[in-house]
């Protein structure tokens, strides 16, 4: 599995391809196979706190060429709340530019020491 420098393994997200140790294998057909094992990721934090946003493409094209400045901002102004009440910031952002045209999934991580 190729490694991208972060400690992480990079895979096909989980469901795409179901997996050889499903209960229910005999039942499915997938023209592309199963997978042999899911690998589950740890990812080491260097700093003592921190806040991560994992997301898809639907997030990131919704605010375009402004999608970085866009969410540092609300993370900068953000840092002292709860990862719910970023999130929250976040989807308010969202509809306050336009009403989305695609599926938008995000995660907020807030580590802290």
């Amino acid at each position: 599995m190729p490694t991208n420098g972060y400690n992480l393994t990079v895979s096909q997200p989980i469901g795409f391809i179901p997996s050889k140790h499903t209960i229910d294998k005999r039942n499915y057909y997938n023209s592309v196979g199963f997978k042999d094992k899911y690998e589950i990721n740890e990812l080491k934090i260097p700093c003592g706190s921190g806040i991560f946003i994992l997301y898809t493409d639907g997030l990131s094209e919704h605010f375009g060429d402004s999608f970085e400045e866009e969410i540092e901002n609300i993370l900068k102004n953000s840092k002292k709340l709860s990862s719910k009440s970023i999130f929250n910031r976040i989807e308010k952002r969202i509809y306050d530019l336009k009403e989305p045209e695609d599926d938008i999934s995000y995660v907020v991580v807030k580590k802290v020491k």
